[in-house]
């Protein structure tokens, strides 16, 4: 689908935006009565996996896309796993510390307002006229 539409518009900017709103749904649960709470939480973790698709595999095509040449597209996709590997150590540490302090509210908000800084650094990137072909 990436192929079809835009990679940044059509695909990453969505799902980011519709990353960011379920995460500041899921943030405001926390102050629901505890049966609209459970709803919510439910409902918003189910439809946080749409976006989430969306900007996924998008963004590994769109480092495809951006590197510099062929030879280098491999070391792009390392980059790109290493900052999910980053993220995965560093995020328990960080909302840990976060919910300890302010709640577990609290970290789904500063993962919407992550992904509104991710969004601004997404939409600042120029995609190519054609999309790239593996060679």
């Amino acid at each position: 689908l990436s192929d079809r539409l835009s990679r940044r518009v059509g695909m990453i900017v969505p799902g980011l935006a519709g990353m960011a709103v379920m995460a500041a749904v899921l943030g405001a649960a926390g102050w629901l009565p505890d049966g609209a709470a459970l709803v919510t939480l439910v409902a918003a973790w189910v439809l946080l996996a749409i976006p989430d698709g969306l900007h996924r595999s998008s963004a590994s095509a769109l480092v495809v896309e951006q590197s510099p040449a062929p030879s280098e597209r491999g070391r792009f996709m390392g980059a790109l796993g290493a900052c999910g590997a980053l993220a995965s150590v560093l995020a328990p540490v960080t909302y840990g510390f976060t919910a300890q302090a302010a709640g577990i509210g609290c970290t789904f908000l500063l993962s919407a307002v992550s992904l509104v800084l991710a969004l601004g650094c997404v939409s600042r990137v120029r995609e190519a006229s054609s999309p790239a072909t593996p060679e």
